[in-house]
C-alpha cells in the first residue's frame, strides 16, 4: 500500500520517474502475491484471490499508462480490504490458540 500512496504522490506532483518506480514496487509484490498461491491446495479461495490480484495488476498498469487516479484508488481498496481480511483471520487464529492454551491448562 505504501508503493501506491506514494505512486499516487508522484503522479499528482508530475514526477514520472518516481512514480514508475513505485508502480513498479507495487506491481512486483502484487505478482508475487499471486504466484505463491497454491492452486491446487487453496481451491476456490486461491482462484479468488488469483482473480483479485490480477484485477488490481490490470489497474496498476492502466493507472500507470493513463496517470489515472481513480485506477490507483481501485487498487488500494481491494488491497485494503484484503489486507483487512487477512488481519481479521490473524485475529481469529490467534484467539483461537488462546483459548486452546487455556481449555489445555
Amino acid at each position: 500500500l505504501n508503493h501506491l500512496k506514494i505512486a499516487r504522490r508522484k503522479m499528482e506532483s508530475g514526477d514520472i520517474m518516481s512514480k514508475g518506480q513505485h508502480f513498479s514496487k507495487a506491481t512486483l509484490i502484487i505478482s508475487e502475491l499471486s504466484n505463491v498461491l497454491d492452486m491446487e491446495r487453496g481451491g476456490e479461495i486461491s482462484r479468488n484471490l488469483r482473480s483479485l490480484y490480477e484485477y488490481v495488476l490490470q489497474r496498476l498498469l492502466y493507472a500507470n499508462i493513463n496517470n489515472d487516479i481513480t485506477a490507483i484508488d481501485d487498487s488500494q481498496r481491494v488491497i485494503e480490504t484484503l489486507k483487512s481480511g487477512w488481519k481479521e483471520m490473524m485475529e481469529g487464529l490467534k484467539q483461537k490458540n488462546q483459548e486452546e492454551v487455556k481449555i489445555g491448562a
